[in-house]
């Protein structure tokens, strides 16, 4: 059963436990049998998240994090970290990485009903650095990958990009590499993931496309003189690792949704020192397409005789359509050109148009761009203090799109289309300073 191709995965829930145990075997030599028992019994406990045991997803997680995962679990036995005086009934739920107290009083000596604390108390709970270390890779690996694995052969349209590379603490970065296991996650990597993973549910409800199960980080791919830790948590995160997955679809457009922090002049994570221009990062995200052979290959797909693939790139992030020079007495026309030549989409577009790419769709909102967690959908507001005014984030949406030349290729031709309603293309916009730019949005 172990044997068969990706066209008939294996269902984890349906494998015999025995062979679970080898197939863990197979695929981290640095487990022993008793590690492979244990790592077999934390797959089936997230056997919602392991669907099919032979999938590129379930075999990456086995090889890259069930180790330190097994190690975790054991070390948490070992120590008994939980404080709490009812042990018995006390454990550390590695399944879910959390810690969980159950309180039976019918169990509880006389001496632990003398320490006991009150029922309306909370029993203190310790956790080791292996528990620590534990959450922040679950952390990390539950936002970074919000959605079930797919298969090589299945087909995908739609990327979350986030705007940045995010990692976990080191001991000693550049020296010492290995995992800082008394540090949490920088603020800055989860604001990143927590956005990353929004803007994923956002596009998933629109059911307009096959969404990439895993968020991509910005760079490319990951390569051997690498170290460990990086190749553990940014497996399946690079573009390279869905070529074959593009490569197949033959029939929709191809969308990268940018999800970060940004205004008309840098977009990137929180910290601002660390932003691109939206010219630097066309150049970014060329040599990222370049990098794994999808230049090339979506170039090809824009350009077909028939039913050519635009190629789709939408910013969720603040005013990447904003432009400064707009004033509410231009016209239309004078507007478009504002916008093409001074908002962040505006030089985002005219910089991919100059690296080679034709066909292409760039799109992004004026205002502060603010979606619900849940990705149940967006608004935009004016102003990240009170008073401030809340809009329909379509109402505000902004597109620059290349068209044909008198009804023939090449693209050059750009179009810029602005809201229907001539408000949404001039409202007022309070901007903080520059260097807090839009930190206090909440995405």
């Amino acid at each position: 059963m172990l044997g068969l191709d990706e066209r008939q995965l294996i269902k984890l829930k349906e494998t015999n436990f025995n062979d679970i145990v080898s197939f863990i075997l197979k695929h981290n030599s640095r487990l022993s049998n008793e590690d492979a028992i244990l790592g077999a019994e934390y797959l089936l406990n997230k056997a919602d998240n392991f669907v099919h045991l032979d999938s590129k997803f379930s075999i990456s997680f086995i090889s890259n994090f069930l180790f330190d995962i097994v190690e975790a679990r054991k070390k948490i036995n070992q120590k008994k970290v939980i404080n709490t005086e009812n042990k018995e009934n006390d454990e550390i739920s590695v399944g879910t990485f959390c810690a969980t107290i159950e309180n039976d009083k019918t169990t509880k000596s006389s001496e632990s009903e003398k320490s006991a604390p009150p029922e309306s108390e909370t029993p203190r709970i310790i956790f080791s650095k292996s528990v620590r270390e534990e959450r922040n890779l679950e952390t990390f690996s539950r936002m970074s990958s919000p959605f079930k694995a797919v298969s090589p052969t299945q087909r995908l349209n739609q990327f979350v990009v986030l705007l940045g590379e995010p990692n976990l603490p080191r001991r000693h970065p550049g020296v010492d590499d290995a995992y800082h296991p008394e540090k949490n996650m920088d603020y800055e990597v989860e604001d990143l993931l927590k956005r990353g993973l929004t803007t994923a549910l956002l596009v998933n409800k629109t059911n307009s496309g096959n969404l990439c199960p895993n968020l991509i980080f910005l760079r490319t791919p990951i390569t051997e003189d690498e170290d460990k830790l990086t190749k553990q948590i940014h497996e399946g995160h690079t573009l390279d690792f869905y070529k074959n997955n593009i490569d197949r679809e033959t029939q929709k457009d191809i969308e990268f949704h940018f999800s970060g922090h940004g205004n008309d002049e840098f977009i990137g994570s929180l910290t601002s020192d660390k932003r691109l221009t939206p010219d630097v990062f066309a150049i970014r995200i060329d040599q990222l397409l370049s990098s794994c052979g999808l230049k090339e290959t979506l170039v090809n797909k824009s350009n077909k005789k028939k039913d050519p693939q635009q190629l789709v790139f939408k910013f969720h992030t603040c005013n990447a359509a904003f432009s400064p020079e707009v004033q509410e007495s231009d016209a239309p026309e004078v507007i478009k050109q504002k916008v093409l030549f001074s908002s962040a989409i505006g030089k985002f577009y005219r910089k991919m148009i100059e690296l080679g790419y034709t066909n292409i769709k760039v799109m992004g909102y004026r205002g502060f761009y603010q979606a619900f967690e849940n990705g149940s959908g967006l608004t935009v507001c004016d102003s990240l203090s009170d008073p401030k005014h809340n809009f329909l984030s379509d109402k505000t949406l902004h597109v620059i799109e290349t068209e044909y030349v008198d009804g023939k290729k090449p693209y050059t031709k750009p179009s810029v289309i602005l809201p229907k309603e001539s408000l949404y293309a001039t409202f007022e916009v309070t901007l903080p300073p520059k260097r807090a730019c839009d930190a206090g949005c909440s995405q």
